[in-house]
């Protein structure tokens, strides 16, 4: 899995995912999501046909875009929460 996340990392640097992943608010990622679905994953797609190869690549890259930005968005919330100082009330990520 390691080389997997190495190998996404190197393909699809920050400057060029399209998304703010210093924004940690979910309902903005939940938006993002939805303009992927709408644009890529249900576009142009017809049912009882077979999807492009064009359609497999451009899904494929849609999907491994959305899980960088959501890796680099996880590790910027473990890194406000440790930052955040110490708390009399735990502090859960779920």
């Amino acid at each position: 899995m390691g080389k997997d996340c190495e190998r996404l990392v190197a393909k699809y640097p920050t400057s060029t995912l399209g998304y703010d992943v210093t924004n940690l608010d979910p309902e903005q990622w939940a938006k993002e999501s939805h303009n992927v679905s709408a644009n890529t994953v249900y576009n142009n797609v017809e049912s009882g046909k077979a999807l492009s190869s064009q359609y497999v690549t451009d899904a494929v890259e849609a999907a491994e875009k959305r899980i960088v930005a959501g890796g680099y968005r996880l590790a910027n919330l473990m890194k406000s929460v440790k930052f955040a100082g110490p708390s009399a009330e735990p502090v859960f990520l779920y």
